[in-house]
């Protein structure tokens, strides 16, 4: 937690293809929060994109408030996360990643306890 980066997305799905790490005292485009695990053990069926998606905005949330330091809904900024897809989820893939941005602006800092 607490690297920086700017993300490399997939335009077609927005699947976080790659990310170049950036120092948190230069210009980047995000900062993870959190990186959570889904319910399901590794036999578990894929439950879907939307049920995915639900779980890890609850985990965000969460990893969101303890990491900036205020409830997401009080907060200024905005988040995205990186869930795995079916495909990945195949492999054992339960990862969620959750990252803090400036809605596109540039961020020069971290924002870790920021409480904004």
């Amino acid at each position: 937690m607490g690297d920086c980066f700017d993300p490399v997305v997939d335009t077609d799905d927005d699947f976080l293809l790659a990310a170049i790490v950036r120092p948190c005292a230069q210009p980047h485009r995000a900062e993870v929060f959190g990186v959570e695990e889904l319910e399901g053990g590794s036999t578990a069926a894929y439950p879907g994109g939307s049920e995915v998606s639900a779980q890890a905005e609850t985990l965000c949330d969460a990893a969101f408030e303890t990491y900036i330091g205020i409830d997401f809904d009080d907060s200024r900024y905005a988040y995205t996360f990186y869930t795995p897809s079916e495909a990945t989820w195949l492999g054992g893939d339960r990862g969620v990643m959750c990252a803090v941005d400036d809605d596109g602006d540039p961020i020069s800092r971290s924002l870790k306890g920021v409480k904004r």
